[in-house]
């Protein structure tokens, strides 16, 4: 009795390892058919004409000259807040690295960098500031 159910356990085996091979077997000619369809389908795109890309360009934008209000005003707003930092002695190196990218950026009109870096200033100073006030931790 043992030994019929044993062989019925291994015909079982069998059938669930064959099925489970056949099954991923459809699984991966599906994903390639799928795959070589795609392929061919962007092959068989139109391709832009290239003559009439020349015409399609934009001009040349000229370099800005001048920096935006917003950039200049928050610029100095960083120069300020490095100097009360520095007054106070609560001045972190990484404001004064930032404050130079944000001079750099205004040298040559970049007036988003300049705003990037210039905030980044500010906020450095705050939390130089904030650090300074706040009790140390006992440990």
């Amino acid at each position: 009795m043992a030994l019929i159910f044993s062989n019925k356990i291994g015909v079982v085996r069998r059938f669930i390892d064959q099925s489970f091979v056949r099954f991923c077997r459809a699984g991966c000619l599906i994903l390639a058919v799928a795959g070589l369809t795609g392929c061919a389908l962007n092959l068989f795109q139109q391709q832009p004409n290239l003559q009439n890309r020349a015409l399609q360009t934009p001009a040349v934008q000229s370099a800005p000259t001048s920096l935006t209000e917003q950039a200049a005003h928050t610029l100095k707003l960083a120069e300020t807040s490095v100097k009360e930092a520095r007054q106070t002695h609560t001045l972190w190196s990484s404001a004064v690295q930032q404050l130079g990218r944000a001079q750099q950026a205004a040298k040559i009109f970049d007036s988003n960098a300049t705003i990037l870096h210039a905030q980044d200033v500010i906020n450095i100073c705050i939390r130089s500031t904030a650090q300074a006030k706040s009790p140390p931790v006992p440990w």
